[in-house]
């Protein structure tokens, strides 16, 4: 009764179409003006780097805010992606991302699309960090199962990505952050919908389409003004190719060549100032370099596409897959400080790297290549090499560097960082 008295029937309805509305208004904010989620996207990771080292949990508390920061960041790109690619005419991941391969029907690997297996990954990347901190102050036994929990979803994803999707070498970050200034309005900061604006160009103003998805506006609506008119030069009319805007302009005479006084040489050749008859107006030409920086920025909407999986590569990328769940296995039976799990680690980053460097990569393989490959240098700084060989000299490099007055405040803030990061797993040993 008393359930009833404070939470009426009606409630869980009512309830649900507040959160649903929230939602909406969020998204319609998002998409309004991008700049004010960028902004506290941009105070909440200051703040974190400000924090840690003030006062008791400020680690902690830090890396939540980075983290949340993160998140806010990929859910806000998620809002604007789904917006892009809902109203444009042709969807730029359908257009580029690989179907899914032919795969057996008794198949036990779970029917996730590809979206989801990627969207997981993200935020594991965003997260990992602080789970970890958080659950080392409850013990060491909550602490590495939640290790292990999350190394095991990651190869479980990566895996699903690999075989069912034909996805290699999956950059890092799985989805890309997207440029927002690329894909909103220099005036109104409102997200592009195909390159065009229809904020700032009226609907019923759209004209003839220019490039594929976005319609240009024809130049009568705007002051798209000629060239001044010369003395004594009978008037032309001249047409843009893409509105067919018409409009005066002069007929010049032919170009002159300017000759040296002293020399008496041809210097230069002065062009005609007529406008020539290939060229757009200036609304259609800006139109046209908005449509420009667009794509570039949408570029980021769609999976990047995966050369063929041959047998190296899936062996290579299965390597690279179970490579963190044998250093965690081999690390808690042996210690942190035994050299198998080093070692055994170590081994299995460069045999993957080997098989995976084939002529037959695509540009976002190689870059993924690359990454991997530089990342070869955290071993330098992952025990027991690092308590063993690596520490005492790095000190001292930073112990000189630190006489150096601007240099000491970067220098204290690293010898700080480095002892925290040192007992982080998931920041040293993540893939």
């Amino acid at each position: 009764d008393l359930f009833i008295t404070f939470f009426p029937a009606g409630f869980p309805l009512a309830f649900s179409k507040m959160k649903k509305s929230a939602v909406e208004s969020y998204k319609e904010l998002v998409l309004r003006d991008p700049t004010i989620v960028s902004r506290v996207e941009s105070v909440l990771r200051t703040i974190s780097y400000i924090i840690p080292g003030r006062f008791a949990a400020s680690e902690e508390l830090a890396e939540l805010l980075f983290s949340l920061s993160k998140m806010a960041g990929f859910a806000n790109d998620s809002i604007i992606r789904e917006a892009i690619l809902s109203q444009s005419q042709q969807s730029l991941e359908a257009a580029t991302a690989r179907g899914p391969i032919p795969t057996s029907k008794k198949s036990l690997l779970p029917r996730l699309s590809k979206r989801t297996l990627l969207s997981t990954l993200n935020v594991l990347d965003h997260v990992e960090v602080f789970v970890e901190m958080a659950s080392s102050r409850h013990g060491e036994r909550l602490k590495w199962t939640l290790i292990g929990l999350m190394e095991t979803l990651r190869a479980g994803c990566r895996l699903a990505l690999l075989v069912r999707h034909g996805s290699a070498l999956v950059a890092h970050p799985p989805i890309a952050v997207l440029d927002r200034d690329l894909l909103t309005c220099e005036t109104c900061h409102r997200v592009l919908g195909g390159g065009v604006c229809t904020h700032c160009v009226p609907p019923t103003l759209l004209g003839s389409s220019a490039a594929p998805g976005v319609s240009l506006p024809p130049s009568a609506a705007y002051t798209s003004s000629p060239l001044p008119a010369l003395p004594d030069e009978s008037p032309a009319v001249w047409t843009c190719p893409s509105c067919h805007w018409t409009a005066e302009q002069t007929v010049a005479p032919p170009p002159h060549t300017h000759v040296g006084r002293r020399t008496a040489r041809a210097l230069f050749t002065a062009p005609s100032p007529v406008r020539q008859q290939s060229a757009p107006c200036r609304t259609c030409a800006a139109q046209r370099r908005r449509f420009q920086r667009f794509q570039t920025g949408a570029t980021a909407l769609a999976s990047l596409p995966s050369g063929p999986v041959t047998r190296r590569r899936l062996l290579a990328e299965l390597l690279f897959i179970l490579r963190p769940l044998a250093h965690l296995l081999l690390r808690l039976r042996l210690g942190a400080l035994a050299w198998t799990p080093y070692i055994v680690s170590l081994a299995l980053d460069l045999i993957s790297l080997v098989l995976n460097q084939t002529a037959a990569m695509l540009v976002g393989e190689k870059r993924e290549w690359t990454r991997r490959y530089q990342g070869l240098l955290f071993y330098l700084l992952r025990s027991p090499f690092y308590d063993l060989f690596f520490r005492d000299r790095l000190l001292r490099v930073l112990s000189t560097l630190g006489a150096v007055p601007l240099v000491s405040m970067i220098v204290d803030a690293l010898r700080y960082y480095l002892d925290v990061w040192q007992k982080l797993h998931t920041y040293m040993w993540s893939s």
